[in-house]
């Protein structure tokens, strides 16, 4: 298996009462295995009381259509660790009241067994008014096998609306 082994039950219980749970089964039921070839698959979100006014095409039940990929280097190539994924959605969407966006990251954070590292950053950067990246927990379960508590952040990305940066050529 290319993922970490289940959490305690202690930890099972915290994560379906506090934390949202963002559902993927793969279009041929099987684990992400590249980082270059996307994989079909449907995507579902169970939102928590935080963010219960935070709806869209994924929290009404249904599971919708993305495209899902590996991504990252540190872990990608070492048996059994959780992986981190990209998401491609087929059109912008608001997740968790988020900008909307069709690219989205699920970090596995590791190497970090507090999940505090990015997560930090990123809101002190942005309480100090620089520009960061927006993030959340959320319980990650792919073909029904829970993988854990993974980081849901903002695809940084080049262009006018994201990251506009001079272009040198």
């Amino acid at each position: 298996s290319r993922y970490a082994p289940a959490q305690s039950k202690a930890f099972d219980s915290y994560l379906s009462d506090s934390i949202p749970v963002i559902r993927i089964n793969t279009d041929d039921g099987h684990p992400i295995d590249s980082k270059t070839q996307y994989k079909t698959a449907g995507m579902t979100i169970e939102n928590n009381n935080y963010y219960a006014n935070c709806q869209n095409s994924y929290t009404k039940g249904e599971a919708m259509p993305i495209e899902v990929r590996g991504r990252g280097n540190s872990t990608w190539d070492v048996k059994d660790l959780k992986v981190s994924l990209k998401l491609k959605l087929p059109e912008k969407e608001s997740l968790f009241g988020m900008d909307e966006s069709r690219h989205w990251y699920l970090l596995a954070n590791y190497y970090d067994v507090t999940h505090l590292r990015n997560k930090l950053a990123y809101d002190l950067s942005g309480t100090m008014g620089l520009y960061y990246t927006q993030s959340t927990w959320v319980a990650l379960y792919l073909n029904g096998k829970k993988l854990g508590l993974y980081q849901l952040c903002e695809a940084v990305r080049i262009g006018e609306e994201c990251v506009d940066i001079f272009d040198w050529e």
